[in-house]
């Protein structure tokens, strides 16, 4: 027996015609003078096998029977034929669709192709993808230009909530926040630098999470979903003339009530934003600068509709591949007790520049607190390497510089 064990299960988006159950399916007698579906090679289908001689009679159907959804909600589905036949109808876990658009339930659902007494062509594969919807990329505007911004709604409860999902992307590194709390989807909160990088103006990966253990579900009430987006990947120096101008953030929350009914709440200019946050500016390769003076944003800060960004023409997916994680079993620090860090402290005068040096490269995050006199400004560069003023050896800089 062969068992596969995973942290998280992802969604199918293909389901091959070969791997569906045909309900009339035999071999004691000519499939096709039979009017019963069979398998069949075919040299232009996406795995070389399609289904054919499906329809034409009551029960001679295409079932796929175990097409799982881990959230529920709006599917588009594309059937793939080859050759002539009429259009299949739909039946989604008993319920006939009409247009493109299907319904699934949580876990496990069916879907049953039929002739409705009409011969079918034949039936390659169906693909299922998340049905997009009229969520909007938001942000300050482009006056505002790179500087990171920071949107919000309020949500009321109608009714009692069971399930709460978010799926969230950004045009820029972005934070969702619920309920003041980051959230992400690794369950140990470790995920950095969403949604990753994808090319700048073909693609944006769509991050789902499950927030419901931070939702306040009763009827009634409120909750308040926030993020802060960034440059990053988008209008940064590492997206250089490619990329935007300005960050933005989508998302789409679905709420699941006990009655079963679903509610969804896209990003429009019905959310408020402001740039009054205290991280000031921040890129992949610039790094960031932050006003601790602002480590807390208020209802008093400058709060003003948000303003919708047409920028992206390119399109959103679910997440392809591994999240960006932060390892926090992989530190480097000067020196461990029990098996922990313990950090270190460094006093610097005004004008004084002092040197870390960690021993080893890395792709890293550094932790730091500070402790000053308000207006004071300190400045942390990360480097590679220390320049040793040599010409010829790489260097960028004056002497130890980074």
């Amino acid at each position: 027996v062969f068992v596969r064990q995973a942290d998280r299960r992802l969604e199918r988006v293909r389901y091959e015609a070969e791997s569906a159950y045909l309900p009339l399916y035999q071999e004691l007698c000519d499939a096709r003078e039979a009017r019963t579906g069979y398998y069949k090679k075919s040299k232009d289908a996406s795995g070389g096998m399609v289904v054919s001689g499906a329809g034409g009679r009551e029960g001679n159907d295409i079932v796929f029977r175990r097409v799982w959804s881990r959230n529920g909600g709006d599917y588009e589905l594309s059937i793939a034929t080859i050759g002539e036949g009429a259009k299949p109808a739909v039946v989604v876990n008993g319920v006939r669709a009409n247009g493109t658009r299907v319904k699934l339930h949580a876990g496990v659902n069916e879907i049953r192709l039929s002739g409705d007494g009409v011969a079918l062509p034949e039936i390659d594969y169906i693909e299922l993808k998340p049905a997009p919807h009229d969520a909007m990329f938001i942000g300050a505007g482009p006056e505002n230009g790179a500087h990171p911004a920071y949107v919000r709604r309020e949500v009321v409860n109608e009714k009692n909530v069971t399930n709460a999902v978010w799926r969230v992307t950004g045009l820029g590194v972005f934070t969702p926040i619920v309920n003041m709390k980051r959230v992400t989807s690794s369950p140990d909160e470790s995920e950095i630098l969403m949604p990753g990088y994808t090319h700048f103006k073909k693609r944006r990966h769509e991050i789902t999470i499950d927030i419901t253990d931070k939702w306040n579900c009763a009827a009634g009430a409120t909750n308040i979903l926030s993020a802060i987006v960034t440059s990053g990947w988008w209008c940064d120096g590492i997206a250089g003339k490619a990329g935007g101008t300005w960050p933005a953030f989508r998302g789409v929350l679905t709420l699941t009530h006990d009655d079963g009914t679903v509610t969804e709440i896209p990003t429009d200019e019905s959310w408020i934003v402001t740039t009054d946050t205290p991280v000031v500016k921040a890129g992949i390769w610039e790094g960031e600068a932050y006003d601790a003076t602002k480590s807390v944003i208020t209802d008093e800060a400058h709060w003003e509709s948000a303003k919708v960004s047409d920028e992206f023409k390119g399109e959103v997916s679910p997440r392809i591949g591994p999240p960006v994680v932060m390892r926090r079993d992989l530190i480097m620090c000067h020196r461990f007790e029990d098996g922990k860090p313990v950090p270190f402290c460094l006093k610097i005068k005004p004008g004084e520049t002092n040197i870390v040096d960690f021993g080893q490269n890395c792709a890293a995050v550094p932790d730091m607190q500070f402790s000053a006199e308000p207006g004071t400004r300190v400045t942390v560069r990360l480097g590679e390497m220390l320049n040793d003023g040599i010409k010829g050896h790489h260097g960028d800089g004056d002497r130890k510089s980074v």
